[in-house]
């Protein structure tokens, strides 16, 4: 029956080969010179087409590379105001009825019916979105300024974004003055 097995280069388990049983000699094969697994050799890498890049990166003139606090200032600056914004809430209230929907629109937004949330998360949601909505334009601002956006940028769509959710409870407040 062992004639019947095929062993490289004319070995058997009987010859001089340092290894007992059935199985072949495991042999390693020499490794080439500056190669890595997986990769193409030089001389293939010649001839095939140089890779091209999933997305162009467009280097603006004016990017700006920022680290450490010039980074993480708006946060910081954020979680200050999320302390404060009881009292901000307070001040603002005298400006009835657009300091409030102005300044924490989010809040305002939350605490709508008409959104689809339950009467309970109407409740709770506007009292922990006025201790998170400043910590959380912080956050939105270090992304922005993580991708080399500028500060003034940033700000813009910080207003943007109060402009557009004031506009919505603005018409929200119009539609349920009509009915």
């Amino acid at each position: 029956m062992s004639d019947a097995l095929v062993y490289p280069q004319g070995e058997s388990p009987g010859e001089d080969t340092g290894e007992a049983g059935l199985l072949p000699a495991r042999r390693k094969l020499p490794k080439k010179q500056g190669s890595v697994p997986g990769t193409v050799s030089r001389a293939v890498a010649g001839t095939l087409p140089e890779k091209k890049p999933l997305v162009k990166v467009k280097v603006r003139p004016g990017k700006i590379i920022r680290s450490g606090w010039a980074l993480w200032w708006p946060l910081l600056a954020g979680a200050a105001l999320g302390f404060l914004s009881p009292r901000m809430m307070s001040v603002v209230d005298g400006w009835d009825p657009w300091g409030v929907r102005v300044v924490f629109p989010f809040v305002q937004f939350c605490s709508l019916s008409d959104i689809g949330l339950s009467a309970e998360m109407t409740r709770a949601l506007p009292e922990l979105m006025l201790f998170l909505q400043f910590p959380l334009e912080g956050l939105l601002t270090v992304s922005n300024l993580r991708r080399g956006v500028k500060l003034s940028a940033a700000m813009t769509q910080l207003v943007f974004l109060h402009a557009v959710t004031a506009l919505v409870l603005w018409i929200v407040a119009i539609g349920t003055a009509a009915h």
